[in-house]
């Protein structure tokens, strides 16, 4: 589920602001503060455990769009409970509230050793109508949240491809879709863009990187990701741009760009052990060898991000922290307007009792006044 070798978006987004059992809006931001301030004192903030695979093989075919709908990856340090997985409903105007209903109720509990990711992705596309003759993409959400003492806090999202014309099993208006909900998330200022261009496709025909630029114009929280360079004609045009563009001559972020080597079509079934050696032999012995150890594969990534997600954070606490004094000053005005505490019960029990004297007084002398009416003041009876 954690593969990157799809002409897609991951974001990576390191606020607790997705939190949805949030109780308001001030603990939200206060635990967003500890969350931080955990993440920054760690010396390796994205050495992420998972425990055993949540998939022994890759479902990759190649080609085919087969991210369908967005899915969250939300991981808690805490204790180790069973893997929580549910649907948030996405906004579909024209969504029943049995429809919505019915994905409020998808939820899955099981522990990582009996999880069968492959089966609950089927029965979530199942909840959410997705079919190939009349939905294909989904606004609706998958999360998956996973708990342990080891865990950084982070949620990686998985959205689909864009693409920007229909065909026969993707339309129009699908492509609308998508890319609504991947703007969505690109937008927000917490999220790190991981920006995937696949070298088998020309590059000017991928929008991702304009999307990107127009977002994140100074590239301070895009990291360009390039996938499938063993696609590419050893010694042609093609491969000698690619690898300038991962030289960071081409399109300038300031993360610059990452390249990695995945499975493809023949390969599928391959360990992740086997996969990992291929993309090695692959980065020592091609023209990409001329790129630092740093930009190229899986295992350089992981540290690659883990530095980003750390800067990320220390760029974000001042923020933060000018959030929750906010939320603190709206809480104390609030605190204000319900008058002062009474933490004792006799004294609840006699402010509770100097209201109903006031409401008894009050409620008496309207009834003994004579009434008057409210223009010419004249009385009435």
């Amino acid at each position: 589920m954690a593969r990157i070798d799809r002409d897609h978006i991951v974001g990576v987004d390191s606020s607790e602001a997705n939190r949805t059992n949030r109780m308001s809006w001030t603990i939200s931001a206060a635990d967003r503060w500890q969350t931080l301030q955990r993440a920054a004192s760690e010396q390796k903030v994205s050495r992420i455990r998972t425990g055993p695979p949540l998939t022994d093989q890759a479902s990759y075919t190649g080609g085919q769009n087969d991210v369908l709908f967005a899915t969250e990856l939300i991981l808690r340090r805490g204790p180790i409970v069973p893997i929580r997985i549910r649907i948030v409903p996405g906004s579909e105007e024209n969504r029943t509230e049995a429809d919505k209903e019915r994905l409020l109720n998808f939820n899955v509990a099981v522990a990582a050793e009996n999880l069968d990711l492959g089966g609950v992705i089927e029965s979530a596309k199942e909840c959410m109508g997705i079919d190939d003759d009349t939905k294909v993409f989904s606004s609706d959400i998958l999360r998956i949240e996973l708990s342990g003492p080891e865990q950084p806090h982070l949620t990686l999202v998985d959205l689909p491809g864009l693409f920007q014309a229909g065909s026969r099993s993707q339309s129009d208006a699908d492509s609308d879709t998508v890319k609504s909900l991947v703007l969505r998330y690109m937008r927000s200022p917490r999220s790190i863009i991981r920006a995937v261009v696949s070298a088998k496709n020309d590059f000017n025909n991928q929008s991702i990187t304009r999307y990107s630029r127009e977002i994140d114009p100074s590239g301070v929280r895009t990291l360009g990701l390039i996938t499938k360079p063993d696609t590419l004609d050893e010694g042609s045009d093609s491969e000698s741009f690619y690898i300038e563009l991962a030289q960071n001559r081409e399109v300038k972020f300031k993360l610059g760009w990452h390249v990695l080597r995945n499975r493809d079509y023949t390969t599928r079934y391959s360990s992740l052990q086997e996969r990992n050696r291929a993309e090695q032999l692959f980065f020592s012995s091609s023209a990409w060898r001329s790129l630092s150890s740093t930009q190229v594969g899986v295992a350089s990534l992981k540290s690659r991000l883990s530095k980003i997600l750390k800067d990320q954070i220390l760029e974000q606490l001042p923020d933060v922290l000018s959030q929750i004094q906010d939320g603190i000053c709206d809480c104390k005005k609030m605190l204000e307007v319900l008058g002062a505490p009474r933490y004792v019960h006799n004294s609840a029990t006699d402010e509770k009792a100097s209201l109903d004297w006031t409401i008894e007084t009050i409620a008496t002398y309207g009834l003994k006044l004579p009434f008057m009416h409210p223009q010419n003041r004249t009385r009435l009876f």
